[in-house]
């Protein structure tokens, strides 16, 4: 019989503020100093994991109840769109600026946008699609926000899960995660690491990280209400170990293997064990905290690093003498920030869009 879904779980919520952060921290490298996260870019599969198994854990019994994929989907929809268009208007509104005065612009490790470049990759990102090619810097999905390719990958797989849920018994899931990461396995090994996606040349390793660490979210969604409860780790715990997963990057001989190891045994371990437990009472409000501001952290944090850089360049000091200071200084600033775009524009503007108040809950 299935949980009841108005179940919170802080110790994932914590996990994943604690991973945006630490994505945050790994494309402002130079803003964070010492405390810049290298492996960071396997956040990624960690939040594919949970969100395996929070949608599972939310949805499987409203599915079961009658909901159609359609309506699943604009619910997905209207959780991730708002966040994700701030971010491209963050974005657009400093290329354009640059544009305008004539300024190099460096987003998207791209120095040579022009006007046309601009309008054509605005036009596909604010309906949610990749831009085509620019031809200058890497071949990136989302020039405007290098970070929302996760999240296009993140709706292909939600689609998939709400066309096939009624079949994915655990059987299937453990065939289905199994030949996953076969899949991924090759695509690690082969490329040194697991460090692709973003571009257009990464497309099929983008596929393989999402298929496998999304379904194995799912397969942990059944698999935890069989636990025994004495299988308990401290909340505090999990995430040391996560945010040292993401800290750690082996030399170039072993990161393909180290990448594979974290994306098939360690992430999903780590949320296994963090739906048994959970924080004290006194940390609680902290953990919930961590999860309200971890999707707006993650989806505008891109450009506010480049414009937080160009502030300290006009001001003569450089952002790379100031690490880690000048990172922390930003993380307060962007977190707040973060609270504040979750209290004044997503959940408003969420409720708006959402057709029934019934359904309103459900997109949070």
């Amino acid at each position: 019989m299935l949980e009841h879904p108005r179940r919170t779980f802080r110790t994932l919520d914590g996990m994943r503020g604690a991973a945006a952060f630490a994505v945050m921290t790994h494309h402002a490298g130079w803003l964070f100093g010492p405390l810049h996260m290298r492996h960071a870019y396997m956040a990624v599969d960690l939040f594919f994991v949970l969100s395996g198994f929070v949608l599972a854990f939310a949805y499987q019994a409203r599915f079961e109840a009658g909901m159609s994929a359609a309506a699943f989907m604009r619910m997905r929809l209207i959780r991730l769109y708002p966040l994700y268009l701030l971010g491209i208007v963050f974005s657009g509104a400093w290329i354009a600026f640059n544009l305008f005065f004539q300024r190099e612009v460096f987003l998207a490790q791209t120095q040579s946008w022009t006007w046309e470049q601009f309008r054509t990759s605005l036009l596909h990102s604010i309906f949610f699609l990749p831009s085509p090619t620019l031809g200058a810097g890497p071949p990136a999905l989302y020039p405007l926000n290098i970070a929302a390719w996760s999240l296009l990958f993140e709706l292909v797989i939600n689609g998939v899960y709400a066309l096939l849920w009624r079949w994915l018994t655990p059987r299937v899931l453990v065939a289905l995660v199994t030949v996953s990461a076969i899949w991924l396995g090759w695509d690690s090994l082969h490329h040194g690491s697991l460090n692709h996606g973003w571009t257009w040349n990464g497309v099929g390793v983008a596929l393989s990280r999402v298929c496998f660490s999304f379904f194995a979210g799912v397969l942990i969604h059944f698999v935890a209400q069989r636990l025994s409860a004495s299988m308990r780790v401290s909340p505090y715990v999990l995430i040391a170990l996560m945010l040292v997963l993401l800290y750690v990057k082996p030399p170039a001989p072993f990161l393909g293997v180290y990448d594979l190891l974290c994306a098939i045994v360690l992430f999903p371990l780590l949320v296994l064990l963090g739906t048994r437990t959970e924080p004290g009472t006194r940390a609680q409000a902290v953990f919930a905290f961590s999860g309200l501001v971890s999707y707006a952290l993650y989806a505008v944090h891109y450009p506010l690093i480049f414009v937080a850089t160009d502030a300290l360049l006009a001001l003569g000091l450089d952002a790379g003498n100031l690490g880690p200071w000048s990172g922390l200084v930003f993380s307060v600033l962007v977190i707040a920030g973060c609270w504040l775009l979750d209290r004044f524009y997503d959940v408003p503007l969420r409720a708006v869009l959402s057709p029934r108040p019934a359904q309103r809950a459900f997109t949070r």
